[in-house]
């Protein structure tokens, strides 16, 4: 499946892209001359009925579309990017320059033309609510189609005199008169007063930036232009570099996570004087465990309606249980009250095979992840709004990495007398190792509770399948028990209608709404600001987060005094109204926060976070009188 996804992300092809609530087609042009030959790249946007775009100066709010380049041979020059007119918008005493179905020109010279062309695209698509995208690809140069640019070059290169009717009054403030329809669309942020016929700047002339419309014309004032970022692909696989970086990083740092108390434990299990191909074995199931988690989200980003988020095995009860079951069962085998003669619980480990190391290395990936979110959320925001190979090569090295380092730590205590001696004792070492799996289990506990299914039912059900490990041998016993399970499981598994309150909850000092989309819709039609934290009961950095956030009394008091009204999505259960809020903004993981205000708009706020960064996201709202 890799390699499929490799091949068709790279090398069939495509000239239309889509977005989010946009499409983007893709022209060139090429004309040649004894100095140079020039290569001319047409973006033709389709944004979908009443959303749009920002212009290089968004106004109030907003983000400016960015164009990002890079060729396999190096441009002699670079030309200004010419792009469509923008259109004022006005709401709610703000003030934006966006774009609706825009097209942009980039232009480039070069001595020999490049083979491939990659492009990323960044931007924010609004309507009532704004998504943050990018567009990112790579095509060969002769398969993008050919249009003449010509007419559009024309169009787009707005002329810098402006024309004879418009009469120029300068002194303390810039007016521009006209018999005509005028408006002015600053690049940088000026005050600017609009009148039918009239335009006046609070600025000498030589200082303004913008364009001037008259009519239906425009006409370019002071000397600005906006250049493409251009690089090479050179440039690309340093990107690609970093991305193998980051996944080795993140996959050393993963064994030393504090929160992985039950990974510590089983890794100590493991500890024996295993051969090379063992040793292999567990390295590929810990590389091909996280390339599957990645792949599977990358996947589901690009080809089906809803993504699968970060930790979305943790969103089903039953994983939760299955593995829950797991822990408990060896806790009790280690501490001596379940002696089980099962391979897996005979010596409290997986066997000492091929295929057994192999699912060791799965197991302990897919019981990690989720609690490496401070280090993994950054790397999987990150892969899932690059190209596939990024991703790729960032998941397969983080899983190698964690892998292989586990190998070093194992080698380092085979090799040290007193850690090998300690590993030895039996039955004082074993209950040691007991403690942390037994916290955990709590921990899971409460994510089922949280999840609504009945703690005592849960309970209950791993009893009768410890007695079924005790009594395998006993076929008749067993299949009873099986059957009485199978019974147990709805009431066990069940959601619990007292867990499922519309009340409003107290945390952390702070009353929190209980989300839904009307909530955020109605809040935000009425100009309310409100800080939404998308969390999970699974989600250790979310806790972490609140936490680092709400503790500062000073920031919490002045939030509620501009008015901010606190909501809380848990998307611990993987809730679909939850999702696809979080798939308009491109995101598939938490935690994820959002804070709107009328002043600023809606603002994604960073995954880590402190009170620090909260202050400085929105210091224009926190710092006024």
């Amino acid at each position: 499946m890799f390699i499929v996804l490799l091949f068709v992300n790279f090398y069939l092809p495509a000239q239309r892209f889509d977005g989010n609530n946009l499409s983007l087609e893709i022209f060139k042009d090429i004309k040649k001359s004894s100095e140079a030959t020039k290569l001319s790249l047409i973006f033709d946007f389709k944004t979908q009925p009443g959303w749009y775009l920002y212009w290089w100066n968004p106004g109030d709010s907003g983000e400016a579309i960015k164009f990002l380049i890079r060729f396999d041979s190096k441009a002699k020059k670079s030309y200004p990017i010419l792009l469509s007119p923008p259109k004022r918008k006005n709401q709610g005493g703000i003030t934006n320059y966006v774009l609706e179905n825009p097209s942009a020109l980039l232009r480039f010279d070069f001595g020999k033309l490049p083979r491939k062309v990659e492009f990323s695209i960044d931007y924010l698509i609004c309507e009532e609510i704004c998504i943050p995208g990018s567009i990112n690809a790579t095509l060969p140069l002769d398969k993008i189609p050919v249009r003449p640019t010509d007419d559009l070059e024309v169009a787009l290169d707005f002329p810098n005199s402006l024309p004879s009717s418009v009469v120029v009054l300068e002194g303390n403030y810039t007016k521009f008169e006209a018999e005509a329809q005028l408006d002015f669309f600053p690049f940088n942020n000026q005050e600017v007063e609009i009148a039918q016929n009239k335009v006046t700047l609070k600025e000498d002339l030589k200082n303004i930036q913008g364009l001037l419309k008259v009519n239906d014309s425009f006409y370019k004032v002071g000397n600005w232009d906006v250049y493409p970022v251009v690089g090479n692909l050179e440039g690309y696989l340093y990107s690609l570099l970093t991305g193998l970086v980051l996944g080795i990083a993140a996959g050393v740092i993963l064994n030393f996570m504090p929160c992985i108390l039950p990974v510590i434990a089983l890794k100590a299990l493991q500890i024996s004087d295993k051969k090379p191909a063992l040793r292999v074995a567990f390295i590929l199931g810990t590389s091909l465990s996280t390339l599957a988690v990645g792949s599977i989200s990358y996947f589901s980003k690009e080809f089906l309606s809803e993504g699968f988020g970060w930790g979305f095995q943790f969103q089903n009860p039953i994983f939760v249980a299955v593995i829950n079951f797991l822990l408990i069962t060896t806790t009790l085998n280690l501490l001596g009250w379940l002696p089980l003669k099962i391979s897996f619980y005979h010596r409290g480990s997986f066997p000492q095979t091929a295929s057994g190391q192999f699912l060791f290395g799965s197991f302990l990936c897919l019981l990690a992840m989720p609690c490496g979110a401070p280090v993994l959320v950054v790397l999987l925001s990150k892969t899932l709004t690059e190209s596939f190979l990024f991703s790729f090569l960032s998941f397969l090295s983080l899983g190698f990495s964690f892998g292989f380092f586990f190998v070093l730590i194992e080698k380092l205590i085979l090799s040290s007398k007193s850690l090998k001696a300690l590993s030895s004792k039996g039955d004082i070492f074993k209950g040691v190792l007991a403690i942390p799996l037994l916290l955990t289990s709590f921990w899971f506990l409460g994510i089922n509770q949280s999840q609504g299914a009945s703690i005592f039912g849960v309970l209950c059900f791993y009893l009768l399948w410890v007695i079924l490990l005790v009594s395998i041998k006993k076929i008749g016993l067993a299949l009873v028990l099986v059957l009485i399970s199978l019974y147990w499981f709805p009431v066990a598994f069940g959601k619990s209608s007292s867990l499922c309150s519309e009340d409003d909850m107290f945390e952390y000092g702070v009353r929190w709404k209980n989300f839904s989309p009307e909530l955020v819709e109605d809040l935000r039609k009425n100009s309310i600001p409100f800080y939404l934290d998308v969390t999970a009961s699974w989600c250790v950095t979310c806790k972490l987060n609140k936490l680092l956030v709400f503790s500062d009394e000073e920031l919490k008091i002045k939030l509620q005094n501009k008015g901010f009204v606190f909501v809380r999505a848990d998307w611990t259960s993987g809730d679909p109204q939850i999702t696809l809020f979080l798939k308009k903004y491109g995101a598939n993981y938490v935690p994820f926060n959002l804070v709107y205000h009328p002043k600023i708009g809606e603002k994604i706020l960073p995954t880590l976070l402190s009170a620090q960064k909260v202050r400085l996201e929105l210091s224009e709202i926190l710092n006024e009188d």
